[in-house]
């Protein structure tokens, strides 16, 4: 399966969970830059409940804060096992997009960043 056919725009998830029915889902929200063992932990940890899992990718606003871009980042969260689907979505939409889907629970598995690592990357980036 390409994994990359778990990315929906917000229609298509909108789509998709009014076919859930009485179907529980929850919502994970995080930029997941750059995505860890930590955060697939976390993630997993929702496989002792029978909900579907759609993950909100959140877009910066500023590409250059982030090693990875959105739809990069997307794609490694899609490839999860774990997750259903994946959603990309502005942070200062994010907030509205959730409350318009009603999910049974939101987490937020995102942990602190290793922000050497990034800023490491960053510099990197901005000297070649």
């Amino acid at each position: 399966m390409d994994t990359r056919s778990k990315i929906l725009d917000p229609s298509g998830a909108l789509k998709y969970l009014s076919g859930l029915g009485d179907s529980s889902f929850l919502i994970a929200r995080g930029s997941f830059d750059v995505l860890r063992a930590e955060h697939c932990r976390r993630l997993a940890e929702k496989e002792e409940q029978p909900e579907k899992l759609i993950v909100l990718v959140t877009d910066d606003e500023n590409p250059r804060q982030t090693v990875l871009d959105a739809r990069t980042r997307a794609e490694l969260v899609a490839a999860l096992e774990v997750v259903d689907y994946v959603v990309i979505r502005g942070e200062a939409e994010a907030d509205r997009f959730i409350s318009s889907l009603s999910p049974t629970r939101v987490i937020e598995p995102e942990i602190p960043p290793l922000r050497d690592i990034i800023a490491d990357v960053l510099r990197r980036r901005i000297s070649d």
